[in-house]
């Protein structure tokens, strides 16, 4: 991100000086909501790559305490599987930056959201890591709720 934007090396680079206030206000709210709706374009893109995912009645949209989320219990494949996990990092915190930069709208709060959604990611990278690792190639993903299972095909 310092060299897709720039200032924010600067930021960091401010010492220990740096004083921070919050004023609440209809623009910071908005950055919140900002924040809420960047989530949810998140688990859509999930969803997005869930196969019939908006017409199944194995996949299940909610919410709980800690934002959104969407799961399918579809059986997919390992490759399937990586996909829906990585993209919306791959989308969100790696190509939208990059867009903004190359048409001169990447900003402070662009920046901030890609980062947010790089740290929320981490769960989805693991999760990824540990199928491309543990799963053998050609096998088939079901998950139930929390808890993902994989079967070899025959």
């Amino acid at each position: 991100m310092f060299f897709l934007y720039p200032p924010l090396g600067k930021f960091f680079n401010t010492g220990f000086d740096t004083e921070f206030s919050l004023t609440l206000n209809l623009v910071s709210l908005a950055y919140v909501a900002g924040i809420a709706v960047f989530f949810a374009l998140h688990e859509l893109l999930h969803a997005v790559f869930i196969p019939n995912a908006f017409k199944s009645n194995k996949t299940v949209w909610g919410i709980n305490g800690l934002g959104v989320f969407v799961y399918s219990s579809e059986i997919i494949g390992k490759r399937r599987h990586l996909l829906i996990s990585l993209m919306p990092f791959v989308v969100l915190s790696l190509v939208l930056p990059a867009l903004c930069r190359v048409f001169g709208l990447l900003n402070t709060y662009i920046v901030f959201l890609c980062l947010l959604n790089a740290a929320a990611s981490c769960v989805d990278c693991l999760g990824a890591f540990l199928i491309a690792l543990r799963v053998p190639s050609g096998s088939v993903i079901a998950a139930n709720g929390r808890e993902t299972y994989y079967r070899t095909k025959p």
